[in-house]
């Protein structure tokens, strides 16, 4: 149990305590000095006040059995039937409010009315040794009866706060559960975009090999798979590290253009506007969107075929644009492996920074667009 909950159950216990003593002390003062009893009845002067301490400490038991201890209460409240001198009434509205506060409105009704019982005793008691007797009477039935709605309404008060408390805990269990998805979700999201890209050129390069399409020089191959294999471990490092790094972000684009390039791949980065800094996130889904377009030009059209990057820079958004043409012969028969999360991904990414994605035909080949918001976030300063 931490620390916190620790002081908070003392606190409460304290408190339980503390209306435990006042409630029994009250009520010992409500104790008549006169031990004759109604019908000549003598009771021992120990009796009643003895009486008054041990049901006050059953009191400390209200929270987990509200029911019980507001019969006992109830119970002890008709002592003014024996005991005409003798009108307890603090311990029955502590153990009234207890069944208000933690017990449905069905089950709260019926006890403020049974308390009309007792304090109906009370107030013909009062009457009985008064000169007036009516206006006695009326003045012990208001003020117990007031007593009885005041204790109501702060139960219920009391009760409204419990459910708001125990409904707003429910929802932070619920947003903490949400958080730990969209953490896994975001997890394999970086797993995927930090292996699989690098993953797929290395198998497309070493494919390029195996089949020695004219003009590969393999050495230059197994160089590209070698530079490649350190990218990806070192992406693969900076996740097993909780991500303590950034990442890539849009500046590390021409890096990407370069390793497609020494991969055999024609591509042409083109910049249109004025660059300016990005906040982090948006910095790395637009790299990821540009590796994640090239890793699929080079899987579905071939490591020869041309493709050409797009970074247009306005002043509310940046548009990345990949385009690939078709491949330059006939399909593959046995087509490279894919995780089939690359282009959904890229979808959840953009649509969760607000921005729009599309991926499809484009003419003679395929094209990937995705809109980025400059979030304020973002600087105006250029890069």
């Amino acid at each position: 149990m931490s620390p916190a909950l620790t002081a908070s159950s003392v606190r409460r216990r304290a408190g339980d305590v503390s209306c435990a003593v006042v409630a029994g002390a009250v009520d010992l003062l409500m104790c008549s000095d006169d031990a004759v009893g109604r019908g000549g009845v003598r009771f021992p002067g120990w009796m009643l006040p003895t009486v008054v301490v041990v049901l006050s400490g059953v009191l400390l038991l209200r929270r987990r059995r509200p029911r019980l201890v507001f019969a006992v209460q109830w119970s002890w409240g008709l002592v003014g039937i024996v005991a005409p001198h003798t009108a307890p009434f603090a311990g029955l509205l502590v153990a009234l409010h207890a069944v208000v506060a933690r017990r449905p409105w069905r089950e709260s009704v019926p006890a403020a009315v049974a308390c009309a019982v007792p304090f109906g005793v009370a107030t013909v008691n009062a009457a009985a040794v008064s000169p007036d007797a009516p206006a006695a009477a009326a003045v012990a039935a208001t003020a117990w009866a007031a007593s009885v709605v005041t204790t109501v309404a702060l139960g219920r008060a009391a009760h409204q706060a419990a459910r708001r408390a125990a409904l707003l805990a429910e929802l932070a269990v619920r947003e903490a559960e949400a958080a730990r998805q969209a953490e896994r979700l975001r997890l394999a999201r970086e797993l995927h975009d930090a292996v699989a890209h690098t993953l797929s050129g290395i198998v497309v390069q070493a494919a390029t090999a195996r089949v020695g399409l004219p003009g590969a020089d393999p050495f230059a191959t197994l160089a590209t798979i070698e530079s490649q294999g350190v990218r990806a471990m070192d992406e693969l490092g900076r996740l097993v590290g909780v991500l303590r790094t950034a990442g890539p972000v849009v500046g590390d684009i021409e890096a990407l253009v370069a390793d497609a390039a020494g991969a055999g791949t024609p591509v042409l980065l083109e910049v249109v506007g004025t660059p300016v800094a990005l906040d982090a996130e948006t910095g790395l889904v637009a790299y990821r969107i540009v590796q994640e377009a090239l890793t699929n030009a080079r899987k579905h059209a071939g490591p020869s075929v041309p493709a050409r990057v797009e970074c247009r820079w306005g002043r509310r958004e940046l548009v990345v644009v990949v385009r690939s043409g078709n491949p330059a012969g006939p399909e593959r028969e046995d087509p490279l492996p894919s995780s089939g999360y690359g282009l959904r991904g890229l979808r959840e990414r953009v649509d969760a920074l607000g921005g729009r994605f599309h991926a499809g035909p484009d003419g003679d080949g395929y094209a990937v667009r995705a809109e980025l918001p400059l979030t304020s976030e973002s600087g105006q300063v250029p890069v």
